[in-house]
This record gives structure tokens, C-alpha cells and sequence, in this order.
């Protein structure tokens, strides 16, 4: 068979190496449509719990709130300057395109009564900027007399103050969301120029950017690098051009194409397909490198370079599919995995291992059979001292010291399995991310302040319409709260209490003491307030962001630390039989 595949090869060579270029020509065509992934990775099963819950979440209160963090260590409620150049930033960000709210101490709500009404209205704190420190300092009571607020969107004992930009949850997901980035970034930057100053930034669109960059810059890196090694190593080897541009013609080829795959399955670019452009170039070389080797040492031995072309077909040929074919097969086994990212990576990776073998073997002896025949110094490579002494020496090891060979493996096998068993699951959000970058240097910041910035939320099923407004159920939820307070993990957290809590302190004239939650013989006088709780008398549900439309649902949100798999699993055991009590009576 081997045969009379070389014959073909040999025979078909313009038709070969004109085919590959049109495929050469589409796949490059086709790689203008490859596209980097912007939403969170599918690690997860389709049928898995936690994603199932997270589906059922979204089905009943919509995506869950996302928003751009920004940190600040200066003094925002003590210095006037600062103050207003942080309300104009604020408005600036606020235009953005699909920026949707800025929340600080500077764009603060109040709830207001109005008894003519009989309603709650939500009104700025701040509606201009300020003229003089004493409304600055009247401004600065007002927002420190709202519980609500408190170690939200500035940290009480330490000072320190947050931006929480929330940007629509459709972008989020969407390459848009890189042009959005882009123009909060050259707004804040500009105002960390003017103050001297350098602002912290987190939140998840804001990591997931970072990474996103982190990917688009290291593919190129990675294809860069690779190209450069694999030439220096080329030319140190065969001393001559011609197996260089061979070889890396090939394996560059092979880039092309893989990147033309991609887009062909219409996969996106994730973490681990952007290794396989320079995972082709480090398997691809050892195929040109075998055919042209043995090339070499074919025409020196007879000096017919048909002859010898043939021989390599059929001699390295199957060797090399061979190779080609187990380390396929290795990568096909995450087809067999349940994680939508592996099994792309998998389906990818081993369908570009195989056409690399093609085109290796296609190409390597059609191109060398229009290139002259090599000359004595360039097959020199094959006589070099140091490569002769290093096999004869792996044949004398191999030959003579069996044993130690064997205990030298085995206790390298032993090592390893000891290495695998001191591997850890983290599943850290930006474990993708170096340990010293700045955006998790900035996590770090948030979580000392505000105990972290990723989305963790309860939902609550009551069983019953209208079970989720009754206060043995507002009791539970905020006994929860409570809960939730005492772990470090966790940030103060938000429900549908917290607005009730609000909504009292305001019928009660904004006495900080009232911000609790409404006792029974209260509620008959708040629930007209309640009910038709809105700003500018749009009568917006004062509390729908936490309660569904039938008042069977109700949601807790708190922002986490990002911590890893193993204290996240802890963590859930120790919360959820807690939890569960508080509910079962």
C-alpha cells in the first residue's frame, strides 16, 4: 500500500501541492472568522446541578446583576475636590454605551415618604454638584446615617470607597463588551492622571476582559515563540535553508489550518484551543524532521533522489502515521469527557494532528522533488561526533545495565504518581491569570475590603404564592443574613430585607434606629407604600429585583472571595445544614 502511495505522491505532485494551497487559501479565508470566547467557560454537563440551578435562577429573576468595580483609598466623602471630580466621573461612565447604572457615595438613592401618595419614592442623594464643604459634610451625615449603604459602597472603618458600574448583562457576554471596557478605561485613567492616583478594578466583566486580552496576546506570543526555537533548533541541526523553509512551511500550514477548523466546527478560541496553533508546530517539526533525515541519509547512501523520495514514503510513512494516529487518539480521549471545553479541545486537537501527518507526508517529497539534490555539506549532520557518541551510548545503557534502567524508571514512575497525588483542584476564577498580575491584585484588594467581588446568591422557594412577603418569611430571610454575616467569606448581603429595612427607616423619618424590619401591627399602614414604592411616580415594585412577580420566590445576593474548589465544598457543607434549619421550622 505504502507503494503505491509514494508512487502517487510522486507522480501527483503539482495536483498535490496546488490542492493544498487552495485548501491552504480557504482555511486562511475561514480563520478571519475564528472568534475568541467571551462568555464563562462551559465546564459543566448540561444535566449538572449547579447548572440546572443556575438556568432555574435565570428563568425567575433574569441574569443576576453585572458590574465593573471601581476602588478608591482616598478620603471621597472628606474632600470636596474629590468628591465632585468623583460625581462627574461617575456621569461620565454612566454614558457610556451599555452602561445601565452607577452606584457610589456620590449617585447614592434615598427612599422618601410621601404621604399625599401614600408611596415610597426613590430620590439622589446628590443632584449637582456641591458648592461648599458644608454640604459636603451634611451630605456625608446623611449617607452615613443609611445603614443600607454601609460597607457597600464604602467601607466604614476603613474609608475606603467603590464605584459598582452595572453594565447590561447581553454585553457582558458579547465582544462588545472589549469596546466598553475600553472606553471606561481611558475615562478612568484620565481622572487617575489628574489626582495622582491609581484606582482598583474588579468585578467579573472586568476580569473576564483582562483575560480574554491575556488569551488573544499569548496566542500570538505562543505562535511567535515557538517559530523562532523551532527555526534556531532547525538550523542548528540540518546547517541549510532548504529543510528549514520545508518544515516550517508545514507546520505553518498547519497553524493555518487549525485555526480554519476552528472556525469551520464554529468553536471559539478558549484557554486551551489557543495552545493548539503552537501545540501544532511542536509536533508537526518531528514529522518534517524524520522524512528529511531520512532523505538525507537515502541519497548519500545510492544518490537517486526519486529513489530516495520513494524510500522515505515508505520506509518513514507508516512509522510517522503511526505516531501520528497514538497521539491523536491520546487527545480524543477528552471527546469522551463531559466538559464542553475539553471535548472541543479534544475534537480540534486530533483532527489537526491527523492533517498535519497529511500534510507532511503530501508535501515533504513533493517539495523536495523540485529542490537540487543535497550536497555533501549539508547532510554533514548525519557523520556529526556528538550525535553518533549520544546513541551509541543510549545502546550501551539499554544493552548492558537493564536493571538499573528498571529501577531508574520505576522510581521515576514512583515520583510521579507521588507529584499526582499532591495535585490540588483550585477552580479559582482567575486561575488563568499570573499570581502577581494586577487584576488579582486588585481581587485581593476588594476582598479585604468588601470580602470579595464574585456573585453568590440563595434562592429561597417558599412552596406557596405570596409566602415570600410574610413575615415569618422575612424573620427567616433576614436570620439568614445574619448568618451569612459571620462567615469571612462572605460580604454583606443583600434580600429583599434590606428594602424593607430601608422603606421603615424612611416612614420613619430616616431614623437610623428604624432600620429594621417591619413588625406585624406595622404592616397594614406600609403595605400601600409598599405596593406602590417607585421613583418619579413610575410606580416601580420597590422590591421585584428579590421577589418574583408571584411572591413565591425571594433571593439573597452577596459577593463572595474568590476561593477554591476544595474551601468552596467545604464551605457549602458547613453553610447548607445551617441554612436549612433556619427554613425547616
Amino acid at each position: 500500500m505504502w507503494e503505491l502511495i509514494a508512487r502517487f505522491i510522486l507522480r501527483q505532485r503539482i495536483p498535490i501541492l496546488i490542492g493544498v494551497l487552495l485548501v491552504t487559501i480557504f482555511m486562511g479565508y475561514k480563520s478571519t472568522d475564528t472568534r475568541l470566547q467571551w462568555t464563562l467557560p462551559r465546564l459543566l454537563p448540561d444535566d449538572d446541578s449547579t447548572l440546572v440551578a443556575n438556568r432555574e435562577f435565570k428563568e425567575i429573576f433574569g441574569y443576576e446583576n453585572v458590574s465593573i468595580l471601581l476602588g478608591t483609598e482616598e478620603p471621597v466623602l472628606d474632600s470636596l475636590e474629590f468628591f465632585n471630580d468623583w460625581y462627574s466621573l461617575g456621569n461620565e461612565l454612566a454614558g457610556v454605551n451599555n452602561v445601565d447604572t452607577v452606584l457610589s457615595v456620590a449617585h447614592l438613592l434615598t427612599v422618601e415618604k410621601n404621604a399625599d401618595a401614600k408611596r415610597f419614592e426613590l430620590k439622589p442623594i446628590v443632584k449637582r454638584k456641591l458648592r461648599s464643604q458644608s454640604e459636603l459634610d451634611s451630605i456625608r451625615v446623611k449617607i452615613k446615617s443609611l445603614p443600607f449603604y454601609r460597607d457597600r459602597v464604602y467601607n466604614d472603618s476603613t474609608g475606603v470607597s467603590v464605584m459598582a458600574i452595572s453594565v447590561n448583562p447581553d454585553v457582558f457576554n458579547s465582544p462588545d463588551r472589549e469596546s466598553m471596557m475600553d472606553s471606561i478605561i481611558t475615562k478612568t485613567e484620565r481622572f487617575e492622571a489628574e489626582h495622582g492616583i491609581d484606582l482598583r478594578y474588579s468585578g467579573l466583566p472586568f476580569i473576564r476582559t483582562e483575560t480574554t486580552h491575556l488569551v488573544k496576546g499569548e496566542l500570538s506570543s505562543f505562535i511567535i515563540y515557538a517559530v523562532i526555537v523551532t527555526i534556531i533548533v532547525l538550523l542548528f541541526f540540518f546547517r541549510s535553508a532548504p529543510p528549514v523553509f520545508v518544515s516550517m512551511l508545514i507546520v505553518l500550514m498547519g497553524v493555518v489550518w487549525s485555526l480554519g477548523i476552528i472556525a469551520v466546527l464554529d468553536y471559539e478560541i478558549t484557554i486551551l484551543t489557543s495552545i493548539i496553533p503552537p501545540l501544532i508546530i511542536v509536533i508537526g517539526i518531528p514529522n518534517s524532521v524524520y522524512l528529511i533525515n531520512k532523505y538525507h541519509a537515502e541519497y548519500t547512501s545510492h544518490g537517486n533522489k526519486i529513489l530516495a523520495l520513494s524510500r522515505i514514503i515508505r520506509k518513514i510513512g507508516k512509522a510517522t502515521l503511526m505516531t501520528n494516529v497514538t497521539t491523536a487518539v491520546g487527545f480524543s480521549t477528552f471527546i469522551f469527557t463531559q466538559s464542553n471545553v475539553l471535548v472541543e479541545f479534544g475534537i480540534v486537537a486530533s483532527i489537526n494532528i491527523l492533517l498535519l501527518f497529511v500534510l507532511s507526508i503530501f508535501l515533504v517529497p513533493s517539495i523536495l522533488s523540485f529542490l537540487k539534490p543535497p550536497k555533501s555539506k549539508h547532510t554533514k549532520h548525519l557523520d556529526k561526533p556528538f550525535i553518533k557518541r549520544m546513541v551509541e551510548n543510549l545502546v550501551r545503557v539499554v544493552s548492558n545495565y537493564r536493571k538499573p534502567v528498571y529501577i531508574v524508571t520505576l522510581l521515576l514512575i514512583g515520583f510521579g504518581v507521588f507529584g499526582l497525588s499532591r495535585m490540588e483542584t483550585t477552580g479559582n476564577l482567575v486561575d488563568d491569570l499570573p499570581k502577581d498580575h494586577q487584576v488579582v491584585e486588585d481581587l485581593h484588594f476588594f476582598e479585604e475590603q468588601f470580602d470579595g467581588v464574585m456573585p453568590f446568591e440563595i434562592i429561597i422557594d417558599t412552596r406557596k404564592e405570596g409566602m415570600a412577603t410574610r413575615s415569618s418569611t422575612l424573620r427567616k430571610i433576614d436570620e439568614l443574613e445574619q448568618l451569612l454575616g459571620t462567615y469571612d467569606e462572605f460580604s454583606k448581603p443583600l434580600s429583599i430585607v434590606g428594602g424593607i429595612k430601608f422603606a421603615r427607616q424612611a416612614f420613619y423619618g430616616g431614623d437610623p434606629s428604624q432600620y429594621r424590619l417591619i413588625a406585624s401591627n406595622e404592616r397594614i399602614f406600609f403595605r400601600p407604600y409598599l405596593k406602590n414604592a417607585g421613583g418619579g411616580g413610575k410606580g416601580v415594585d420597590l422590591l421585584n429585583s428579590f421577589v418574583d412577580s408571584t411572591e413565591r420566590y425571594a433571593r439573597v445576593t452577596a459577593q463572595m472571595k474568590d476561593i477554591g474548589t476544595k474551601e468552596m465544598d467545604a464551605l457549602i457543607k458547613d453553610l447548607k445544614p445551617k441554612v436549612d434549619e433556619i427554613f425547616s421550622h
